[in-house]
This record gives structure tokens, sequence and C-alpha cells, in this order.
């Protein structure tokens, strides 16, 4: 695909969330035949657009969840079928001719097409007094089954179809079906890339996510100073300026040094583990590689010692506060120097190098595992801000795309999203099982 082709194909995915957004669905059926026809093969263009379908279904998710118009009970019933049924559907995508399945999916579209233009009848309405027990579950796992079967087969959520059947088969209102229609077709969109993938997802598709998931590291690091926030003398002011500064100083270098590379270098720069030091070679000589080399490595020593400060005023915070044994709340005070903390964390790092150097992993494996901690860190803490920020405000907006932002990261880390999820169990079990101490407030 050519960079026109890409340019097009971004431009009608927007397009088509945008008038998603204007109407509450994902209209996915009206983006599968761009996407089919700039895939690579049938089954791969259908996996790729089950994942855009799911993304999108996540954002349009959030809303409902947060004004509780899901119905979690019949979600736990629907979601799992869903999900094992689209998995199935990914798969006998993959083992279909490509003819046999663009005319399988044209069969699909033909249907959403008739069944646009016909009248609709009104559904029965659920009387108010109904309780959720008298819910037909069975009429939900099996149609959440067969809805999930048939979306992963032909790369769709499918959420039109489980629309009706929650309301006609199921009993649910409409204001809850809704949003529990979309939850589920959240799970369906993860659930077909997965049943896609053994016979390829059109990835190229989907770069521009996965790049998103690198480009964490370019702004990777606030979470780290938050930590010594009380370490300034005025947060208030000192914290938004320098996080501002930061943002213009290192969004500019970001770019600048992107332009160069790709104007002074040009196809060549994918093919080298080095952008920047090829351009100083280019500019000043063969030694400049060597200097770059070493102003790299002194630059790692500002980073780290930014890091390991956060991380040890974190641990005596977390000790303090029950989090962590009380041994490790010394130094937690302003102005204060956390020495356990601070050696506990030199010991853990210690011991993560002589891991790396007994098992021989590659610098690959240790970034894409670093950036899913920053992206679960991000998570937790844009959750944390739709949570709290007063809703309806500019600051709740932004916090709500900026969660949207972090679910497409979190898509595109895939699983080594395991180690934090991991890290975050441990931390879970750990507060389950001891006693806060007195006045202590794990809320």
């Amino acid at each position: 695909m050519d960079a026109l082709e890409l340019i097009a194909f971004c431009a009608w995915c927007f397009a088509v969330a945008l008038a998603g957004g204007v109407v509450g669905l994902v209209l996915g059926n009206i983006r599968l035949p761009v996407v089919l026809l700039v895939a690579s093969h049938p089954a791969a263009g259908a996996g790729a657009n089950i994942g855009i379908s799911g993304v999108a279904a996540t954002a349009a998710a959030i809303v409902h969840v947060r004004a509780g118009r899901i119905n979690w009970r019949l979600f736990g019933w629907m979601a799992p079928p869903s999900m094992l049924g689209a998995v199935a559907g990914g798969y006998l995508s993959g083992r279909l001719p490509d003819d046999a399945l663009l005319v399988a999916i044209g069969l699909v579209l033909v249907y959403f097409g008739i069944d646009l233009l016909r009248r609709h009848d009104q559904p029965p309405r659920r009387r108010s007094g109904r309780q959720d027990d008298e819910l037909d579950i069975r009429a939900a796992v099996i149609t959440g089954a067969g809805v999930g079967l048939l979306g992963g087969f032909v790369g769709l959520i499918l959420g039109a179809l489980r629309m009706p059947a929650l309301l006609r088969y199921v009993g649910e209102t409409p204001a809850r079906a809704v949003g529990t229609n979309l939850s589920v077709g959240v799970c369906v969109g993860i659930a077909g890339v997965i049943g896609h993938t053994p016979d390829g997802v059109d990835w190229e598709l989907l770069a521009i996510g996965s790049a998103a998931a690198l480009l964490v590291w370019s702004f990777a690091g606030w979470e780290a100073v938050t930590h010594l926030a009380a370490e300034f003398r005025r947060p208030a002011r000192d914290l938004p300026r320098a996080t501002g500064l930061a943002i213009v100083i290192v969004g500019g270098l970001y770019l600048a040094i992107a332009a160069a590379s790709i104007l002074v270098l040009g196809a060549s720069a994918g093919q080298t583990d080095a952008p920047l030091a090829e351009l100083l070679a280019i500019s000043f000589g063969g030694p400049a590689k060597t200097v770059a080399a070493l102003v790299a490595l002194l630059l790692t020593f500002g980073v780290m010692n930014t890091y390991n400060a956060g991380a040890a005023k974190l641990g005596a915070a977390l000790g303090r506060d029950g989090a962590l044994p009380a041994w490790l709340s010394q130094g937690s005070e302003a102005g204060t120097i956390p020495r356990r903390s601070l050696g506990l964390t030199i010991l853990l790092g210690l011991a993560g190098f002589a891991i790396v150097a007994a098992t021989g992993v590659g610098t690959g494996p240790l970034v894409l595992a670093t950036t899913g901690s920053f992206v679960a860190v991000y998570a937790v803490g844009v959750a944390a801000a739709v949570r709290l920020l007063p809703r309806g405000t500019a600051g709740w907006w932004t916090a709500i795309a900026a969660l949207a932002t972090v679910v497409v990261l979190m898509a595109t880390t895939g699983p080594y999203l395991v180690w934090p999820i991991a890290v975050g169990a441990v931390a879970l079990l750990y507060l389950r099982h001891t006693k806060p101490s007195p006045g202590t407030d794990r809320t």
C-alpha cells in the first residue's frame, strides 16, 4: 500500500468514525469494503477491520460505562460465548478460499443494506418492574455465540444484529442494551483479531497503531516525576510549567530529527539502527558515530537518576500508606532521602541486569515489556482522571480522549501487558492479605 492509499484509508476510517459517533454506531460494515480493497487478502482485511471496530466500540462504550448503562450480569453471560464464537469464526475465515469469503462478506453487507431500507416494528418494551433474573440468559448465550461466530468470520462486530436480539429475545431495556451491546462488541473485536492471527491479520493497515506503541517512549517519564511533586517549592505552578516546557522541547526535537532523517537519509532511514548517528556521520564524518553513542550513554544517566529518585519516593510513600512493608516508609517526608527504598530499587535493578545477562534476552522484548508497563500506568492514571474530574468539563473530555488513546496503545502492546498485569495482581493479593496499620487509608 503506497502513501496515497494509506492517507485515503485513514481519511475514510476517520469519516466513518465521525459518522458513527454522531449516530451511536461503530459502522464497521461501511468501513469493511475499503479495508478489503487495500488489504493483502480478504481474511487478513477482515481481521484488521474487526480489530478497528473493537477499538471504535471501546471509545463509545466508555461513555456508557461512566453513565452506568451496562448490565454487567448480562455482559458476563454474553461476552464469553461471543468471544469463543469470534475466535472460531476468525479461524474458519482463513480456511475458506478468498472468493468464497468475499461472497459471504458480500451477502452480509447486502443484508445490512436491505435491513436499513425495510420498515422495523417497535420491539416489545420491557416492563419497568421486571428484574434482571427474569432476562432470558439462554437466549443471550446462544445469540452471543452465533453473532460472534458470524462476526469473526466476516470481520464485523455485528452490533446491529446483537442489539435487536438483546431487545426482542433477551428482554433488556433499550438504555442498557446499547451499552451492553457495545461492551460485548469490544470483546468480539479482540477475539476476532485473535481468531484471524493464525492466517495473518493485515497489520500494515494497523501500522499507525503499532508505531504509536513505540511512540510512548517520546513522552515517557512524566509518571516518574509526579512522585517528586512534594520536592518542588511551588508544585501547583512549577509542575505544569515544567511539563509544558518538556512537551514543547521534546516534541520539537522529535519532529526535527524525524524531518531531518526522512529528508537526508530517505528510504535508508528504516535500514539503520541509529539514524541520528548516520546523520551526524554525514555532517561531521565517521568519528561522529562514536561521539553520538557516548553522548547518548551520558544522557541515560540523567534519565535513570530521575527514575531512581521517583521510584525511591514512590516506594517510601507506599510503605507509609501500608501498600508495602512499613520498614520502607523511612524518607517519605518532603526533603528527606528514602535510603531504604532507594537501596531496594537498586537491588531490583541489579537483579534485572542479572536475569537479562543469564537469559540473553534481546533489546526488542525488553523495550516492548517496558512499553507495556508505561501504557498500564497511563491507563490507570487517565481512568482515575475520568473518575475524579468534574463530568462534562474540558478536563474530563480530555481525559476521555486520553483513555481512548491508551486503550488503542494497550491493544497494540498485546502480550507484553502480561507483566504489568501480573505485578498488579500480586499487589492486590498483598493488600488483601495484610492488615492496614491504624490511620492508614487505602482508598
